[in-house]
């Protein structure tokens, strides 16, 4: 199996400087997780998660309105490519520990 399979095909995604609030409203809108975050040529810069956005919101004591994706997101992105075998995306998932709390 293809990971381009599984994968969703409409991605959202939001710059840097959006706010937290619209990277949650449109997890909200979405039923999604995360949100991809995007440069001026629309090129993957970081990620943002609904845990990212909690944690940012406890930690950083501003409202998630004024407080920019840039602030919580991870800048290190992982991936894989739509053409690859969902083994790979296993064992990269595995090897970078995707998901596990450390």
């Amino acid at each position: 199996m293809k990971v381009s399979q599984i994968m969703e095909g409409a991605v959202k995604s939001y710059g840097r400087s959006e706010s937290l609030n619209a990277a949650a409203k449109l997890m909200w809108d979405y039923d999604c997780g995360c949100v991809p975050v995007v440069n001026e040529q629309n090129e993957v810069v970081g990620l943002v998660t609904d845990r990212d956005i909690c944690l940012a919101a406890y930690t950083q004591g501003r409202s998630l309105h004024e407080t920019p994706i840039e602030t919580a997101m991870a800048h290190k992105v992982i991936s894989c490519r739509p053409e690859d075998d969902i083994a790979i995306a296993q064992a990269l998932m595995k090897k970078t520990r995707f998901g596990a709390c450390l």
